[in-house]
């Protein structure tokens, strides 16, 4: 049985449209660096890590801080509660952020690669065209290979479209219909198999 606490593999399309993996992966990974193996020490097994520790330490061990203070101070009884409390802190923060917050959170360093290589910010500096061309038909156009232009990616486009500061809510609009497109795609996909 699949029991999460955020998401349900079958249903909440908007709460997956409105979430960011990699912006929540920087801002609430573990400290230390990536483990990559273990060694065999008498009769323990010691982790080897990829790095000493996770470039993002401090701010990630500031930020667990300040969390379990603010959690610490409030009072939530049931668990439905708990999902909508934390709907209403993560999606406007993942999906509509402020200059306030992309300057805080968007240096952060993010990479997809297991071993944490190529690290870069997680919502990566982009142009008005790269950020034009992540909109859901430009990007369409794109993968179909009817359009020639590039995908310049971004971990987390939202804070990159507010960091451009250009259109932004109508390259917001965009980037929502396209994760929503992915996301029922994906339900469509689980349905025919």
């Amino acid at each position: 049985m699949y029991h999460g606490f955020y998401f349900n593999p079958k249903t909440g399309l908007d709460r997956k449209s409105y979430f960011s993996n990699c912006l929540f992966e920087a801002v609430f990974t573990s400290p230390e660096g990536m483990t990559i193996g273990y060694s065999k020490e008498a009769d323990r097994y010691i982790p080897q890590m990829d790095m000493e520790q996770n470039p993002n330490k401090e701010i990630i061990q500031d930020n667990v801080r300040q969390l379990l203070n603010y959690l610490n101070q409030i009072n939530i009884y049931d668990k439905q509660s708990d999902v909508r409390f934390v709907e209403k802190l993560l999606k406007p923060l993942m999906a509509h952020p402020t200059k306030t917050e992309v300057e805080e959170f968007g240096d952060l360093l993010f990479s997809d690669d297991v071993l944490e290589g190529n690290l870069k910010k997680v919502a990566a500096e982009l142009s008005h065209e790269e950020i034009v061309n992540q909109r859901f038909i430009p990007k369409m156009l794109i993968m179909l290979g009817i359009s020639k232009k590039e995908i310049h990616e971004s971990a987390w486009i939202e804070g990159s479209i507010v960091r451009l500061g250009e259109s932004v809510d109508r390259s917001l609009r965009s980037a929502e219909r396209y994760k929503k497109f992915v996301y029922i795609r994906k339900r469509i996909q689980m349905r025919i198999r």
